[in-house]
């Protein structure tokens, strides 16, 4: 699959759209796909990228070298305040699938995917438009890999440890001055700053220091979870690193350095993880600290942050467009696939899931393949990636009760494919069995990334006490 992901950045606008970039580009390797970057950028931005499939170039202006480069592709990603609309139109031609990132409805997008992961975004007038799907709010916030999966943070009584950062770039210099307030406020407290690689000010920044103040040059994902994990507060430029914060519930003063940064900090405010606005040319930040003096306050900020962002978003985009691909396909089974479900059957995971966990005879399958064929009780499909066997759904009608059963082979489940296979399932069932209303199926109260995947199909829980547990769907 020819996947490009179109950006820009450099120490003097910042990395913001690198970085979010970056992160799906780790959930595209995550499914066993590899995109090719094509950045607007300086040499601080190829250190950023080094071990990224990149080229570098002025795409706004080397149009035609773009375009080139795209065309008859699968997928491609821009994540741009530079681009015009006819940059958007060219490439929404030239693609199978184009996606757009967008903060604040920038522009009116052609056909396509329109990613917007503000908080509360989904309530944003964007245009209904034939050809454009939103994917809109927290949960296609986009972080990197280092921040999917993330330890419930510790509320420490006092305040001892306060993160500075403000990118890497801080392109309104204000680390040397939210760094004196501390200094001089807050003697005491351990001030872990963060310095990036575009830093212009970092003599400045070391005379405003004192003996506890411990400087992080430009620390990588890993290094930036640690900090917001061990210090107590946070205060940050908004953008990019706002998210990161509100994923690790590290309670912070977040500053406005861009116009474009406002509906961001909006969302943040009505979700309560922030409780107010401040520029940058203003630094008002002393009542905040006071307030986040109280240990019930910081829960709370910390409670909110964490209820936002789940750290999924990457992966959901990723499936979203991978499944709208068109890679999978169902069809029905036939006898040359009858080994391929015996291996399925005896995967270790869906024996463990299945009521009867007891490993499966050839010859009894054969006979029950067999059977399941000829029956016209039975519906069998055979799901396909790219013409790959990836499992297979099951309908059953048992005295007019219709039940759907799935297995996923094992080297698809990192994939997330569940959900989407089982709408084109239900699809398919209709083409086959037209008058069916209802579709139920039975899961073990254990086994809930099943549930989760047939609730996200939209069947719903009828009865939670019940063993096992009853899903139905009902056809609209």
């Amino acid at each position: 699959m020819a996947i490009f992901v179109i950006t820009e950045g450099n120490s003097k606008t910042g990395y913001g759209h690198i970085g979010r970039c970056s992160a799906l580009y780790q959930a595209f390797q995550e499914r066993g796909f590899t995109p090719q970057f094509i950045v607007n950028g300086d040499d601080s931005a190829k250190d950023i990228l080094k071990g990224y499939e990149a080229f570098f170039f002025d795409w706004t202006k080397e149009t035609n070298k773009l375009y080139e480069q795209i065309n008859n592709s699968d997928i491609v990603i821009i994540d741009s305040y530079l681009a015009d609309i006819e940059i958007y139109l060219k490439i929404s031609e030239l693609t199978k699938k184009a996606v757009y990132i967008d903060d604040y409805m920038r522009l009116e997008y052609p056909k396509g995917f329109v990613v917007n992961g503000t908080i509360y975004a989904e309530e944003l007038p964007y245009p209904k438009k034939e050809g454009v799907e939103y994917l809109l709010g927290s949960k296609y916030i986009i972080l990197r890999k280092e921040f999917w999966e993330v330890p419930k943070k510790e509320i420490r009584g006092e305040i001892s440890k306060v993160l500075v950062t403000f990118g890497g770039s801080d392109i309104r210099n204000l680390t040397p001055k939210v760094l004196e307030i501390f200094t001089t406020t807050y003697p005491s407290w351990e001030k872990h700053v963060v310095i990036g690689n575009a830093f212009t000010s970092t003599e400045e920044i070391k005379q405003v220091a004192d003996k506890n103040t411990i400087f992080n040059s430009a620390p990588n994902a890993e290094g930036m979870k640690n900090l917001m994990l061990d210090c107590d507060i946070a205060i940050s430029a908004a953008g990019q690193t706002t998210n990161e914060l509100a994923r690790c519930g590290i309670p912070s003063i977040i500053i406005q350095v861009a116009e474009n940064q406002k509906e961001n900090i909006k969302g943040w405010r009505k979700a309560g993880f922030i409780s107010k606005s401040t520029e940058w040319q203003k630094l008002d930040i002393q009542s905040q600290l006071a307030s986040l003096s109280d240990i019930n306050h910081r829960s709370k900020i910390s409670k909110n942050g964490t209820k936002m962002v789940d750290g999924k978003g990457a992966g959901l985009i990723i499936n979203k467009l991978i499944i709208n691909y068109n890679s999978l396909s169902l069809r029905l089974a036939t006898e040359s696939d009858m080994l391929n479900l015996f291996e399925l059957a005896n995967d270790p995971a869906v024996r463990s899931n299945s009521f009867n966990s007891n490993e499966i005879e050839l010859n009894e399958h054969k006979k029950w393949f067999n059977r399941i064929l000829e029956s016209s009780e039975s519906l069998l499909f055979i799901v396909e990636d790219n013409g790959i066997f990836a499992g297979q759904v099951r309908f059953d009608n048992r005295n007019n009760e219709i039940i759907i059963s799935i297995g996923i082979h094992h080297s698809f489940r990192a994939k997330k494919y569940g959900a989407e296979i089982l709408k084109k399932a239900l699809v398919n069932l209709k083409k086959h069995w037209g008058s069916v209303n209802y579709v139920n199926a039975y899961i073990r109260p254990e086994n809930i990334p099943s549930q989760k995947i047939f609730e996200r199909a939209g069947f719903n829980c009828t009865d939670k006490n019940s063993i096992p547990l009853k899903f139905v769907y009902t056809y609209k």
